[in-house]
């Protein structure tokens, strides 16, 4: 996965614009399911980016502390100027890398991880990421998990991307990738199956996720970090 640079980072907020509805139905449901952590709570934003559910789930609960990482700089860069102007930087710290730099041992209440995984086209490194998460957990803490995710395969499929590409086509990406987008779709991002996907972060070491929430091709989920001592059996599909 190739970090955005400084270019993309500008235009990362504004590019999706006429979207914003569904981004906003992300961060509400990512507020209401970790709504019951500790007040003092301290969540791990893995590929936070420009920190846009920092910025809804630190409004919402004062007592919070949040931990930023991405691999990309330029993106944090943005992240910290919009935390800053909100009066949320004292409650934050930034890790510029990769998830697996990160420091290790279950240290966290809960995660988040928006838009981020379906950038892992390869099934392994995809629960690979969903592993690192897991390993920075405490044992019974809440992970929000949202990415692309649909059935190739289903009946309505063609319906639904029909739909979707009329919002692609009325935002503001470059007009190139506007054309190429079909043509990509499964290229630049995964197009793993809503089942493929929660069975990586079932493997990774999370509980059986729960659906809720679907904007068109994305949709959310929320999982558990299985206790130590939880028996139940986790697949290993790959």
């Amino acid at each position: 996965m190739t970090p955005f640079n400084e270019e993309h980072a500008a235009i990362y907020d504004s590019q999706f614009g006429n979207m914003a509805p569904i981004r906003d139905g992300l961060n509400l449901t990512a507020t209401l399911a970790l709504a019951p952590l500790p007040a003092d709570a301290h969540i791990l934003c893995a590929g936070a980016g420009t920190g846009a559910e920092v910025l809804t789930l630190a409004a919402a609960h004062p007592g919070w502390r949040f931990r930023l990482a991405d691999p990309a700089p330029a993106m944090l860069a943005v992240a910290r100027q919009k935390l800053d102007a909100a009066g949320y930087l004292s409650r934050c710290t930034f890790h510029d890398g990769y998830l697996e730099t990160l420091e290790h041992g279950a240290r966290y209440d809960g995660a988040t991880s928006l838009l981020v995984s379906h950038f892992l086209t390869d099934a392994r490194e995809r629960e690979a990421y969903f592993r690192e998460i897991a390993a920075r957990l405490k044992p019974g803490a809440p992970f929000v998990n949202a990415d692309l995710a649909s059935d190739l395969d289903d009946a309505g499929f063609g319906s639904l991307m029909d739909i979707w590409i009329r919002g692609m086509q009325a935002s503001h990406m470059p007009t190139d990738q506007k054309s190429q987008y079909r043509e990509k779709f499964g290229q630049d991002f995964a197009v793993h199956s809503p089942n493929e996907v929660e069975a990586m972060m079932k493997a990774a070491g999370f509980s059986d996720p729960v659906q809720i929430y679907q904007g068109m091709l994305i949709r959310s989920w929320v999982a558990t970090r299985i206790r130590r001592n939880d028996k139940r059996k986790r697949p290993a599909m790959f």
